[in-house]
């Protein structure tokens, strides 16, 4: 990706990316999908590039005006389709949107990277595109799985990739505006009375009072454009302050929820104790024991939501590492078995005390668990024999750690752009990027740090082990 006349001030901007089939197979072929992850191999080789350009910057030139630079951009835009050389029709026509470019736009906050703003196109062949056919009227490629991962390559190389990259240049590079209270009344009086002063001045000034009066029109004009710029900012701010209000009233009303669920689950094992004790029939009695493991996990997972709430993320308290551990390793106990991983615990004998917010730890935990999960599930997928595990130490003298499982790893390009926000290699409905990105600010905030083990890689050169430094 090269990234350069954002519309503020920064270097140009170059990235490359390395995606493997085990880093697609989440985001082409997940179990969302429908596609057929061996259909990642079947497509074939193809390449392709894209041009993003802002469409409100064009503007006229010596030898074109900006209305005839707009109607031959109109005849270029899109992107297209190529089989050797050949172009393949709809494609990249006036109203045609194979890509699903404009429905993202609409969806999307930020950059608008809709189908008009694009030029570009994508390159196939007969020899090395075997899968990738012609309908009959030669309309357009059948939709088979290899149509399906040629179109969610090219999807997510722009919307999950180049997006991102802006929205992250944007947020590195672009100037820091100072914070105003919102004045938009008073900003356009202020400039009605300056306008009217300017007006009255010009009537009775001379000749070499007017330059100067000009110079005053025009400060007023930077003025107004500013204070315009200013009001905007307040907007966006007001708008993502809107948004964490509402996102912290969700989470006030799910950890209601969860202390109601927790008083109910408790009162529902009482009763099936109580009925436990009673002479039943075996099936009911079956049945009972089955609802009752059932009941008790939820129960213990409600338990571990305690220090995810917002009083328990803020409180400091000691407290032992290694049934903190176990506690969050036991919630998740129904889950395991039904996706059959095996996990391995070396904890010690001993208890681990430390001094920490323990709501933090126990998100760390909750986000690797929910990670290793997801990727042993879909290599399970993908493999009938695979047998997932997780295997998760702890080194009691400097409270680390080591959290590993046998799915198919992080790619060496990825390392460190797994802890940015909004990265993600799972497929759209559940990609998010928010996991990881927060686990290693809890890290953080506690006095220690998240990060990967890049000392041993697996076989297929890729990093399966997180290290967590606690701290004390």
């Amino acid at each position: 990706m090269t990234i350069r006349k954002l519309g503020f001030e920064h270097p140009l901007i170059t990235d490359t990316k390395v995606f493997e089939g085990a880093d697609l197979y989440g985001p082409i072929a997940g179990k969302d999908t429908g596609v057929d992850g061996s259909a990642l191999t079947s497509v074939g080789d193809f390449t392709f590039e894209a041009h993003w350009f802002n469409r409100r910057r064009i503007k006229g030139t010596e030898r074109y005006t900006a209305t005839e630079l707009k109607d031959l951009h109109r005849q270029w835009t899109g992107v297209r389709l190529y089989r050797d050389g050949f172009r393949v029709y709809p494609y990249g026509e006036e109203d045609d949107d194979w890509l699903n470019l404009d429905r993202k736009a609409l969806m999307a906050k930020g950059y608008l990277l809709n189908k008009i703003q694009f030029i570009g196109q994508v390159n196939i062949g007969r020899a090395s595109n075997p899968e990738l056919i012609d309908q009959t009227n030669r309309e357009g490629l059948r939709v088979t799985p290899e149509h399906e991962v040629l179109l969610g390559v090219v999807q997510f190389s722009i919307q999950a990739q180049l997006r991102e990259k802006m929205r992250r240049v944007e947020s590195e590079y672009k100037e820091k505006r100072e914070k105003f209270e919102p004045a938009k009344t008073e900003v356009k009086a202020l400039e009605k009375r300056a306008r009217d002063s300017l007006a009255l001045l010009r009537e009775t000034a001379t000749q070499e009072e007017r330059e100067t009066i000009d110079e005053l029109q025009m400060t007023l004009f930077q003025v107004t454009e500013f204070a315009q710029r200013a009001q905007k900012r307040i907007e966006e701010v007001e708008q993502d302050a809107q948004q964490m209000i509402d996102m912290a009233g969700i989470g006030l009303m799910v950890e209601m929820v969860a202390h109601e669920l927790a008083r109910t689950s408790e009162d529902a094992l009482d009763n099936l104790n109580a009925l436990r004790a009673k002479s039943v029939p075996d099936d009911v009695r079956s049945r009972i024991e089955s609802l009752r493991a059932s009941m008790n996990s939820i129960s213990k997972r409600l338990r571990i939501l305690d220090p995810l709430s917002v009083s328990g993320r803020q409180a400091s308290e000691t407290f032992d590492l290694v049934e903190l551990i176990r506690e969050t390793v036991e919630a998740h106990e129904n889950q395991f078995e039904r996706h059959e991983i095996a996990v391995e615990l070396d904890l010690g004998t001993k208890p681990v005390k430390i001094r920490a917010v323990k709501g933090m730890v126990v998100q760390v935990m909750e986000n690797l668990i929910s990670n290793s999960v997801y990727w042993l599930g879909l290599e399970k997928a993908q493999r009938t024999r695979f047998q997932p595990a997780i295997r998760i130490g702890l080194d009691p003298v400097t409270t680390t750690i080591f959290f590993d499982d046998n799915g198919p790893g992080i790619h060496k390009a990825n390392v460190e752009d797994v802890f940015e926000i909004f990265f993600s290699l799972k497929e759209s409905k559940k990609r998010r990027g928010l996991g990881l990105y927060i686990a290693q600010h809890c890290a953080v905030f506690n006095g220690g740090r998240l990060e990967i083990d890049t000392e041993e890689p697996n076989a297929q050169g890729r990093f399966n082990r997180f290290i967590y430094f606690v701290g004390q």
